[in-house]
């Protein structure tokens, strides 16, 4: 009676031992859900993102072409910010490049659009142009001003 005692005392530590373990690792994952930062994708035309203190200023722009041209010739943001650019083909066959930040769509057709993203991460004047050729020497381009 003895052993079957010791036995049974035996299961009963090591049930607990292992929903002690179970509870912690429970408590650990809410703690570490609970404090995940998640960053929603911004809508408007241009809008920093919230005052938080880890925030990313994402500006966002929508273009698209008038014949061989684009509909908006000076994009401004400032050093560090995310700079999202969404280009849609009303007409032709055209690209969205900025050199400088190795940014550019796909060869895109009428009805088509596609969407960049990258940072402003330094200061100056660049130019953004449509890559087919004759585009750009016909206008088709624009000023990307990082202050």
């Amino acid at each position: 009676m003895n052993k079957n005692m010791l036995v049974i005392g035996g299961v009963v530590l090591l049930v607990l031992i292992a929903g002690a373990v179970w509870y912690s690792q429970s408590k650990t994952s809410v703690k570490q859900e609970n404090t995940q930062v998640t960053t929603e994708p911004v809508t408007p035309q241009e809008s920093p993102a919230t005052d938080s203190a880890q925030s990313v200023n994402v500006k966002a722009f929508n273009l698209q072409n008038k014949a061989l041209s684009f509909d908006v010739k000076e994009i401004k943001v400032k050093k560090g910010d995310t700079v999202k650019v969404t280009f849609k083909v009303t007409q032709g066959t055209h690209d969205f490049v900025v050199e400088e930040f190795s940014t550019r769509t796909e060869l895109l057709k009428v009805g088509q659009e596609e969407t960049v993203e990258f940072i402003a991460d330094k200061t100056g004047s660049f130019e953004y142009y449509c890559s087919v050729p004759g585009h750009r020497e016909a206008g088709m381009k624009g000023t990307l001003i990082v202050e």
